[in-house]
């Protein structure tokens, strides 16, 4: 289903996939960047060369689409730590998804889930390249070793600090100046915006809230009469709206 896909690649994916062969081998596991700043210009490459290479692990995190194709013959064992919106309908023979704590990622990718390549997108900092609209896992696996691929992205925005990535760790395999990607909710339900002002009515002024993004986490967010401390390891836009609310 998905050879097609990889048979008709532009010039440029092309020499994308060539400049990402020679650090891919048989068995190696690869780990592809997630979110907003997912490489997605590299995802059609990646799986080109790992196809010709065969045998290839992929890892993957929280995807807002599908990445790149999961072309069985290109990643017999595709992983995921996070099901992601993008992943829903992917799961089921060679594509697993792992029920781990967030928590408990980095004590992985520094053991059994190990890469041996991580491929991102960055940016260009005041001191090299860095993480741009997300940091999350991916620390980590650069920490444990892995080699970076990077698609170097003038469009990310410096959410996560400006401290650089060695330069040896790092292969830029191509730039872009692409926006970060942008995920489109669904129109809230009534049945949904009841829910939220029902849980919204148990929020006591200066409570700390788990914030989970979705319908119900929206809906009981925009909800919120009174002032509150948001926890989350991801914030959308009603966040930003409680935030702007508060300031006024």
């Amino acid at each position: 289903m998905t050879r097609g896909l990889l048979d008709d690649l532009t010039a440029e994916e092309l020499a994308a996939a060539e400049r990402i062969r020679p650090f891919l081998t048989r068995g190696a596991r690869v780990a592809f960047g997630d979110g907003a700043g997912a490489p997605i210009g590299l995802g059609r490459p990646l799986a080109y060369a790992a196809r010709e290479i065969g045998g290839v692990q992929l890892l993957l995190g929280w995807s807002f689409q599908l990445p790149l194709p999961l072309d069985h013959a290109a990643f017999p064992d595709v992983r995921a730590i996070v099901g992601g919106y993008g992943l829903r309908r992917q799961f089921g023979p060679g594509v697993h998804y792992l029920p781990v704590r967030l928590s408990a990622v980095p004590a992985l990718l520094h053991s059994v889930l190990r890469p041996d390549v991580l491929v991102c997108g960055l940016r260009p900092g005041p001191r090299g390249l860095t993480f741009g609209s997300e940091v999350a896992w991916m620390q980590a696996a650069a920490d444990a070793g892995a080699h970076v691929v990077a698609e170097v992205n003038h469009g990310l925005p410096a959410a996560a600090g400006d401290e650089p990535l060695p330069l040896a760790q790092v292969t830029v395999v191509t730039e872009t100046d692409r926006p970060p990607l942008t995920l489109a909710l669904p129109a809230t339900a009534p049945a949904v915006e009841v829910i939220g002002r029902r849980v919204a009515e148990f929020a006591q002024p200066g409570v700390h809230v788990q914030f989970g993004p979705g319908g119900v986490g929206d809906a009981a967010l925009r909800a919120l009469r009174v002032p509150v401390h948001v926890d989350s390891g991801i914030i959308g836009d009603a966040v930003i709206d409680l935030e702007m609310k508060r300031a006024k």
